[in-house]
């Protein structure tokens, strides 16, 4: 397990650790974003190295934490409460240029775990955690909750959902299940939803890696938060604010976004042949290869198993 320099606690173990570090290669001085700031793991191994992080997270409680454990690094760590996209686009409009830009999508162990006396983050992001309120917003200032959604939207918006976002080939019948169940009693807990996800699926427990429930709260999560819309607006954000030799370094977790963030980066980094069949580079930017977590990282980190590290460099 890595330690920080500094004593401030218990730190997460940060995801993919390594392949961070050794792709954004942080040094002192450079200036780095982290866009999704969570507990705070990646971004110390970047101030520990003597970097400057400018960082960002929508959720209030992690820019208040942040507010602790990074007195230590002084004016190095500046943060900001705002989503990556709002965040990037900031930057842009300000013409900062940067080193490097790191978009760990993936959930902080706070909001997973957490406390069971003090409740954690109580906003419903794991099934496992079934008192808690089916919120899941990551800004509380925002209006639409998870409960909002299940006991308001419509059979085929919910269906929509699932289909798309959880990649359920059931979401016809969980959407009509839903449906039923909110006229007798509104959702209003995480163990309200994972009732009907368990009707749904009442014989696969034990034949499959994953409890389905979670891919179906991923669904919720990434609706109530707009992911997705966010993600494909901060990606060429992202890519005018890196100077020549920057690196943006996106870990992602499920298939969703890491077909989006493979696509874009493809797109924007293309070898094509010229008239006289020759490769011509078309493009200023280097695609790095797919890292994937190791054997070891997984014994340390588990949730490291469906975690993808792709980099990409601009190379003029």
């Amino acid at each position: 397990m890595m330690e920080n320099k500094q004593d401030f606690g218990t730190v997460h173990v940060p995801v993919m650790a390594d392949e961070v570090v050794r792709g954004l290669a942080p040094e002192a001085d450079k200036v780095f974003v982290d866009g999704t700031l969570g507990g705070g793991g990646h971004a110390r191994l970047l101030l520990d190295a003597g970097a400057v992080v400018l960082g960002f997270d929508q959720d209030k409680d992690v820019v208040a934490r942040a507010g602790e454990w990074g007195k230590p690094y002084g004016e190095r760590l500046r943060v900001t409460h705002a989503n990556f996209a709002e965040g990037l686009d900031a930057l842009v409009q300000d013409a900062v240029m940067v080193d490097g830009i790191l978009l760990d999508l993936g959930m902080s162990s706070d909001q997973l775990d957490g406390d069971e006396a003090e409740a954690a983050d109580g906003r419903g992001f794991s099934y496992k955690r079934t008192a808690d309120p089916l919120d899941m917003r990551m800004n509380v200032d925002a209006t639409t909750t998870a409960a909002d959604i299940l006991n308001t939207w419509d059979e085929a918006k919910l269906t929509q959902m699932f289909f798309d976002y959880a990649e359920e080939p059931r979401g016809r019948a969980l959407a009509k299940a839903v449906v039923a169940a909110r006229s007798e009693r509104p959702f209003k807990t995480s163990g309200d939803l994972l009732q009907i996800v368990e009707k749904i699926y009442p014989l696969r427990f034990g034949l499959k890696r994953s409890h389905p429930a979670g891919r179906i709260f991923q669904a919720l999560r990434i609706a109530v938060n707009d992911e997705l819309t966010v993600l494909a607006r901060a990606l060429p954000l992202a890519l005018q604010l890196l100077k020549p030799g920057g690196r943006l370094c996106i870990i992602t977790f499920h298939s969703l976004e890491d077909r989006m963030v493979k696509k874009f980066y493809k797109n924007i980094a293309v070898d094509e042949l010229d008239s006289v069949g020759r490769v011509a580079t078309l493009s200023p930017y280097k695609i790095w290869k797919k890292q994937m977590p190791t054997a070891r990282e997984l014994e340390v980190n588990p949730r490291a198993r469906s975690a993808h590290v792709r980099v990409i460099e601009r190379i003029t």
